[in-house]
């Protein structure tokens, strides 16, 4: 990831900055969102709807600009004003109902068809961030109002001292809708909550969302300071949201100085790798290879895998294959945790290599996130494979199961054949059931059927086989 030694020598600077110090002049590939006009109708944010935490805990303060709550809507069926919208979307009034019923799924549905300009409807959505229940579904619909004054308000919002889950639903808000101080709002809860609390959480999320230069200075001063503090998490996930190739290849940079403390650059390799670009790959495996810290490396391993593209694999998997021990069951680990279809057909390769019993494992199980039908070949020989580790055949039998194709099913019927009686092989018989409970075709049900009859009755393989076998003669279509 290549950037221009003039904006490296800007980031450096930057990046020893304290909060308040000389602003990040180093990135602009769009309109700052706190220093643009504000929009009259924002796209939406990449990854906009992603929440930190759930909303759980009550809430009784409520946005203060909307002013107060309104009873339910009257809605005339002979008045005709704005039917639908001049847009093809839908009236005020009909949008206003079905807030006043709580129905904010419809609500949701009727904006997407058009949005909504008029101030009533503005003022509905944000009364809806007090709800107890909805508040951070109904942040989202913020995006589809048209009122030029939603900015302001959210601001108020945001400023106003209350409630923390009301203030966490308007920054999320806010964060979709940007607009001046949009980033020094989000900027000062952040430094003025308690780290890693609800408010101190969503500030940071807001400014991921946000995006700008100046959220992404802000971010990484608060990851320095705190790179294994309370409010790391939430630091390294706002960092994820960024977008713009050069605030990545600024980060990149970071990642590589080091002179830079090892626990600030694993928190930055963590952040890259939760960003799942591509384009961040190359910095993560110049700052591995050179990584004298364990735990800058474990991270940078796994934030490889995070991103799961084939290079990154390829990476893994020689370190897999050829490492020290320790590193080998490091890559072998977090290969375990990427979720990359485009990891897959090259762990399937590896198993068919000679491998450590512990690494086969960690491969095993990585191929139950990323492998497909293909994978069915390799999981399927180490399952029918009676000299094969009794954990390792069932870690095979689970992954099966997680992929789902229903080509593993004769395997899995052989291997229940096949499994110990008794007491003993419960354990392994139980696996390959789990998985054949995901994976049976109707064309395995009169072997299924034998299997069945085998079991003595009320055992637990019983019951399992004898709901596999009603479910099975049931026409197709018709649900597990």
């Amino acid at each position: 990831m290549a950037t221009s030694k003039p904006l490296v020598g800007a980031l450096g600077a930057l990046a020893l900055a304290v909060a308040g110090g000389t602003g990040w002049v180093l990135l602009s590939p769009a309109k700052d969102a706190g220093s643009a006009a504000a929009p009259a109708a924002a796209p939406e944010s990449p990854k906009a709807g992603r929440e930190f935490s759930a909303d759980g805990g009550p809430g009784t303060g409520a946005v203060a600009a909307p002013g107060p709550a309104k009873g339910p809507l009257e809605v005339d069926p002979g008045d005709e004003r704005d039917l639908h919208g001049p847009e093809g979307g839908y009236s005020a009034e009909e949008i206003l109902a079905a807030a006043a019923k709580g129905e904010w799924m419809e609500v949701e549905r009727m904006l997407a068809a058009g949005g909504s300009d008029d101030p009533r409807v503005r003022d509905a959505v944000l009364r809806g961030l007090a709800d107890d229940r909805f508040r951070f579904k109904i942040a989202d619909l913020v995006k589809y109002l048209k009122d030029p004054q939603v900015a302001t308000l959210l601001l108020e919002a945001v400023r106003t001292e209350g409630n923390d889950y009301t203030r966490s639903a308007a920054l999320r808000a806010l964060a979709q809708v940007g607009g001046p101080g949009a980033v020094e709002a989000a900027a000062d809860v952040l430094r003025e909550a308690k780290p890693g609390s609800l408010l101190a959480n969503n500030a940071a999320l807001a400014l991921g969302t946000l995006g700008t230069p100046e959220a992404a200075r802000i971010l990484v001063e608060g990851l320095r300071a705190a790179a294994s503090g309370p409010g790391s998490a939430a630091l390294r996930e706002g960092l994820s949201r960024i977008r713009a190739p050069e605030t990545l290849a600024a980060l990149g940079e970071m990642l590589l100085d080091e002179a830079a403390p090892a626990a600030f650059r694993a928190a930055l390799a963590d952040a890259l790798g939760r960003t799942r670009d591509p384009a961040v790959v190359n910095d993560l495996l110049k700052a591995v290879r050179d990584a004298g810290d364990e735990d800058l490396r474990h991270s940078c391993y796994r934030a490889l895998a995070m991103v799961g593209s084939p290079e990154a694999a390829r990476e893994l998997l020689q370190v897999v294959q050829g490492a020290e021990n320790d590193r080998r069951i490091e890559a072998a680990r977090a290969l375990a945790e990427s979720t990359s279809r485009a990891v897959g057909p090259q762990i399937e390769e590896a198993l068919r290599t000679p491998l450590d019993p512990v690494i086969r494992s960690y491969l095993v199980t990585a191929l139950g996130r990323t492998g497909g039908p293909s994978s069915v070949e390799v999981l399927g020989k180490i399952v029918l494979e009676g000299t094969e580790e009794v954990g390792l055949r069932g870690a095979a039998a689970r992954s099966l199961g997680q992929i789902g194709d229903g080509g593993a099913s004769p395997v899995l019927v052989e291997a229940l054949e096949k499994a110990p009686p008794g007491k003993e092989g419960q354990p392994l018989r139980s696996r390959f059931l789990e998985a054949l409970n995901e994976t049976a075709r109707p064309e395995e049900l009169p072997r299924i059927q034998r299997l069945r009859e085998a079991a003595p009755e009320q055992t637990p393989d019983w019951f399992v086989l004898t709901q596999l076998v009603e479910r099975l003669k049931r026409p197709q279509g018709a649900g597990k």
